[in-house]
């Protein structure tokens, strides 16, 4: 597992937990079957799906997690189903209060075969 974010020091606290941090999003996405993300905004949205759906290998599975808009989840979905790539809609709600209560809901949108192929349990590593 590996991650990249613009910020290093939040790819290094990635490391501390286990990922391998990359030197940017082509390199964390080189062999890589699932790309899962979490940003900002749409606008952030926009820019590292349209580089990353551009690398990332057909087959592959993506589930963008960030809070954005209607539009830029069909942006995406459609980019997704033009490189091969499953794609996930699955925004994160709850804000920090949430997180720290433990209360965060996740709203999921795709196909049932995407959402099957997410599920933790269908992971290669999984235990």
């Amino acid at each position: 597992m590996s991650a990249f974010d613009v910020n290093p020091d939040a790819a290094r606290e990635a490391a501390r937990h286990g990922a391998t941090a990359a030197e940017s999003l082509s390199d964390c996405l080189e062999g890589a079957d699932v790309l899962v993300t979490s940003l900002p905004g749409p606008v952030e949205v926009d820019a590292v799906l349209g580089e990353a759906l551009g690398v990332i290998a057909p087959g592959s599975l993506a589930i963008e997690m960030s809070t954005s808009s209607l539009e830029v989840g069909r942006r995406a979905s459609a980019m997704a189903a033009e490189r091969g790539v499953d794609f996930i809609d699955a925004p994160v709600a709850g804000q920090t209060i949430g997180a720290e209560a433990g209360t965060l809901a996740i709203y999921v949108g795709g196909s049932g075969a995407a959402f099957e192929r997410a599920r933790p349990e269908n992971q290669p590593d999984a235990e």
